[in-house]
């Protein structure tokens, strides 16, 4: 059964929008179809923002761009955690009605961002954990079948987003000198190129050559099957071989290899700014998230002043 938001017709792009000529969900679909075609979200994405329109949409009285107000939303917010949707998940919501907020100002449909006006609730982010270097040699060594284990190396090479390596197709695969490279599409849309290391690069290459001619649409990492990972399952696929490993402290998903791959990168000395690259983050605070210390870097550390102090005395 199609949702309430795909029921709505689509109004003609490019004009200004009268407030009078359409519903609430109209424009909601409208915003969702903007996302997909012109800001290259992926169809997971749409589908979260979708879920938080329909929710919205289901408690306000009337369905119309007027009833998208700071009360109206300050309402649907206090609901939602009132039903037990946590703070980082509502949080996340809000933004979704304030990018949708702000697609309605640049319309003209409304003359301010209602979602603006309504604070986020506080919420405590946990740390995201990663591998430590006894359950890494572990996790590396644990019998994969090809499929998995190219999969696994690629994703802790690249530190890329799993969606991204899910997406990506043997087309992608760049020669640069005699680097290769991998073409991604980041959030946002845009295209980015990640170097891919020597060692992986060539294991990658033997991995292709073993599933026969391959066009440049086939999947650059495919699945059992032969065809293009899905994010959840790339994503489980790790958590088993984590399992297999007899990683106990958490599920070793795809985005922990990532956290993992940052921080070793970090605590070998890679610039910020370079580990920021590297991860197609947008801001550089959000890189600042991946500092961690690795385990005995404080006896390391404490050595190294110990050191400094007898230096410094003479």
């Amino acid at each position: 059964m199609a949702s309430p938001l795909q029921q709505r017709p689509a109004f003609a792009t490019g004009r200004r929008l009268s407030i009078g000529s359409m519903s609430l969900g109209h424009v909601m679909t409208e915003y969702l179809k903007h996302r997909a075609l012109h800001q290259g979200s992926s169809a997971g994405s749409v589908d979260q923002y979708e879920r938080t329109y329909r929710s919205f949409l289901g408690a306000v009285e009337v369905d119309s761009p007027l009833a998208f107000t700071p009360q109206a939303v300050n309402a649907w917010a206090m609901d939602e955690l009132g039903r037990g949707v946590g703070g980082r998940t509502v949080s996340s919501r809000l933004a979704h009605l304030v990018a949708l907020g702000d697609y309605l100002c640049k319309h003209g449909v409304l003359p301010s961002n209602p979602a603006r006006e309504v604070e986020r609730p506080r919420f405590h982010k946990p740390e995201t954990k990663f591998l430590h270097p006894d359950e890494l040699r572990s996790f590396l060594a644990v019998p994969a079948q090809g499929y998995e284990s190219i999969a696994r190396d690629v994703l802790l090479d690249t530190m890329c987003r799993v969606s991204e390596v899910a997406n990506a197709s043997l087309g992608d695969l760049e020669q640069v000198g005699d680097r290769v490279q991998l073409r991604v599409v980041v959030k946002g849309g845009k295209q980015k190129r990640v170097p891919l290391s020597p060692e992986v690069a060539g294991q990658l290459m033997a991995y292709l050559d073993s599933r026969g001619p391959l066009g440049a649409s086939a999947p650059l990492i495919a699945n059992s099957r032969g065809g293009r990972w899905t994010r959840s399952g790339l994503s489980q696929m790790m958590v088993r071989l984590g399992a297999r490993a007899g990683v106990t402290r958490f599920s070793v998903s795809a985005h922990k290899l990532r956290h993992t791959s940052a921080t070793v990168a970090l605590s070998a000395g890679v610039s910020l700014k370079a580990v920021s690259a590297l991860l197609n983050h947008s801001k550089i605070e959000t890189t600042a998230q991946y500092l961690h210390l690795i385990p005995g870097a404080l006896d390391q550390a404490r050595d190294q002043q110990r050191a400094g102090l007898k230096a410094y005395l003479g």
